[in-house]
């Protein structure tokens, strides 16, 4: 942008004249627009004040004896005052009885002031009297630009003082310590910056030039520090690479195994995944499975059954061998499942393992074996 690309000496200059122009304009415009409304309000609102009183008065006689003449003169006259563009005045049926307008004066600024004419409080007629303000605005603006001229004038001779300060005393020395600075970015530390006065300026560059030696001492001590840090980096790759190895061969383990096996997140219940075993079981998918709970899925047919189970969780942080009637979803009969599970913590989170076993088949051949008993 524009801002970025200015230099530190147009940045001062640029500030230092905003800081003079902007409060003088500003107090400058308050200023005319106090005068200008001072000058509307002596010039054209109080006249037209006056204007509507004197038609009002002097047009109820007119319309009352339909003189139009005397309505005329008394308009003209009002219409000699430069500021006056137009006066209208209507009977009490609404027709214009006198109507006067200046030319050219339709795209003027106006104030205007209407009035109701009675005779023996009885209304007889409306007057209307309008009063432009372009002339005083055109006043104001001619004074508005001699006194952004004067401003412009004053700002400018502000200019060229501050750059004659700024250029030797804040400048030059700028100049010496930013070439000091591009010495010590290009990593030429051997050379103490240049002695410059004793201000702000020259305590700064004498502050770069102790940070000059420090670095010096720094860059020595980055050396050591680095060949240490590259071990420790090495360590940790190989570490990183055991974990993934470890990752990968519980994931085979997992998806491996013939028991079926969910993993959900505690309290929220939202499975995070499932094996091979468990989505052979249930025929169910596991992309339509993972991300949501147990309870949103429709596995369980007794939602007091799945209650019990969390609850136990919940509490003791184990479950063993718990019976529960559990729907697939190809939408078969029931299967009867020996639920168990543990609660794990897992860095920041605590999961819960869930595994099921069928055991219908069982569950069927000792009720066969009980129906031959009896």
């Amino acid at each position: 942008t524009l801002w970025t690309r200015l230099s530190l000496r147009h940045t001062l200059l640029l500030g230092a004249g905003l800081g003079i122009f902007l409060p003088a304009l500003v107090l400058g415009y308050f200023q005319i627009t106090s005068k200008f409304q001072n000058e509307v309000e002596l010039r054209v609102r109080t006249p037209m004040h006056l204007y509507a009183d004197v038609l009002q008065r002097g047009l109820a006689a007119a319309i009352w004896a339909v003189d139009r003449d005397m309505a005329n003169e008394l308009a003209e006259a009002v219409m000699r005052n430069p500021d006056v563009v137009r006066v209208a005045v209507t009977d009490e049926y609404g027709k214009p009885f006198v109507f006067r307008e200046r030319v050219g004066s339709a795209d003027a600024q106006l104030l205007r002031e209407e009035r109701s004419i009675f005779r023996d409080g009885v209304l007889i007629g409306r007057m209307s009297v309008a009063l432009s303000t372009t002339r005083i605005t055109r006043e104001f603006t001619v004074d508005l630009i001699k006194q952004g001229l004067a401003l412009g004038a004053q700002v400018g001779i502000s200019f060229f003082f501050i750059w004659l300060l700024f250029d030797r005393r804040v400048m030059r020395p700028l100049r010496s310590l930013q070439m000091g600075a591009q010495r010590l970015a290009r990593g030429e530390l051997e050379q103490p910056l240049v002695k410059l006065h004793n201000d702000e300026i020259g305590s700064l560059a004498l502050g770069l030039d102790q940070m000059r030696s420090d670095l010096a001492a720094l860059i020595a001590e980055r050396d050591q520090k680095n060949a240490a840090l590259n071990v420790e980096l090495q360590e940790r790759k190989r570490t990183e690479q055991a974990l993934s190895v470890s990752q990968a061969k519980f994931a085979a383990i997992f998806d491996a195994s013939p028991i079926a096996i969910t993993v959900s997140r505690m309290h929220s219940y939202t499975v995070l995944d499932a094996n091979g075993a468990w989505v052979a079981l249930f025929k169910r998918s596991r992309e339509r499975t993972v991300g949501r709970s147990g309870e949103r899925n429709g596995m369980w047919t007794q939602l007091d059954e799945r209650r019990r189970v969390l609850d136990t969780l919940e509490r003791a942080g184990e479950i063993t061998r718990y019976p529960a009637w559990m729907q697939p979803g190809d939408g078969k009969a029931p299967i009867l499942c020996e639920i168990s599970g543990k609660v794990i913590s897992l860095a920041d989170e605590s999961l819960l393992i869930l595994t099921y076993e069928d055991i219908t088949a069982t569950h069927q051949y000792e009720k066969d074996i009980l129906a031959l008993n009896t």
